[in-house]
């Protein structure tokens, strides 16, 4: 019950201090300095950090700094810290502030991760994630969902993604995964796209999230959007819905091996090439009540059997 819960919380914390380096100061939180893979939360429990800061020891090691792999985890208010405060490094994507791993309902509130080389959040075959009131910055990719189903991102801020590395990547990946809800989030300073969906994943929802300064270290070749859509098979039912695009430095939506996906009710400023694009190899979409301003283009569409209504495009961009 909730009382063994509490008592195993405890033990945790207290195993935690006595395994990892501590310091302490009245004007501040507590700080522990962590190797990689040793913080395992592996049994039910709901932590409150208080405030602590989980600090890695080495800012160039592999691993996660905090691993989950129990079902119904709940932490709040911790920061997980990765102690990376260079510039011009490679993007080291075997490291990770928090892997939640094979667990479902696990809840992360109140969480911030920051100054990793790798990955700030990373869910493999992990259900019913959620992520609320959280802030993943500095670091060299956001969230990524892999396998991963009926996660919720929400009402976090995200932001200076894959900027102080080279090869950063996006806000947030979902990968194969689907019935995920990425919503009310604020995005900022991207050096790839702010929420990209790829591989096969299906029914997922982007719905109200604010995106500002996006695709600004861009590869060579890339083609990354603000919010893309993007398959190289077949992906169905997947929305995009009522989110304020601004400022980017790339093209605004796209749908690539798109099938029966909405874009809708979303506003678009100062797109960098097209503001919404529907690749030839999509079909059956909905494209609607839009507003786009600027770009080279407003809306293109390809593909077969769309319905394209109500949708409002005004260029070149108004003051």
């Amino acid at each position: 019950g909730k009382r063994w819960q509490f008592l195993l919380a405890f033990l945790v914390s207290v195993a935690l201090i006595l395994a990892v380096g501590q310091s302490t100061s009245r004007a501040g939180p507590l700080v522990y300095t962590v190797a990689p893979n040793i913080v395992v939360i592996s049994s039910p429990m709901v932590l409150d950090g208080n405030g602590a800061v989980y600090k890695l020891n080495n800012p160039d090691a592999p691993g996660a700094l905090l691993t989950i792999t129990s079902s119904d985890v709940t932490i709040e208010n911790l920061v997980i810290d990765g102690a990376y405060t260079g510039t011009g490094q490679s993007y080291l994507g075997n490291q990770q502030g928090i892997r939640v791993t094979g667990a479902s309902r696990v809840t992360l509130r109140n969480i911030e991760v920051r100054n990793f080389r790798g990955m700030g959040i990373i869910a493999e075959g992990a259900d019913g994630l959620k992520v609320i009131a959280s802030s993943i910055h500095d670091t060299g990719n956001g969230i990524h969902l892999q396998n991963s189903q009926f996660s919720l991102i929400t009402t976090s801020s995200i932001y200076n993604i894959g900027l102080t590395v080279t090869g950063g990547q996006n806000g947030v990946g979902i990968n194969t995964s689907h019935h995920n809800i990425v919503s009310n989030n604020s995005f900022h300073d991207i050096a790839q796209g702010a929420v990209s969906i790829a591989a096969q994943s299906d029914y997922n929802t982007i719905q109200g999230n604010i995106i500002k300064n996006y695709t600004l270290k861009m590869p060579p070749g890339n083609n990354e959007h603000a919010i893309q859509v993007n398959a190289p098979i077949a992906a169905y039912f997947n929305t995009v819905i009522g989110n304020i695009i601004d400022t980017g430095g790339g093209p605004g939506i796209e749908a690539a091996e798109q099938s029966s996906f909405t874009f809708a009710n979303n506003s678009i400023r100062g797109a960098t090439g097209k503001a919404i694009f529907v690749n030839p190899n999509s079909r059956q979409g909905i494209v609607q009540g839009n507003y786009t301003f600027g770009g080279t283009t407003g809306i293109g569409i390809r593909g077969n059997f769309h319905s394209v209504t109500g949708n409002y495009v005004f260029s070149p961009l108004d003051p």
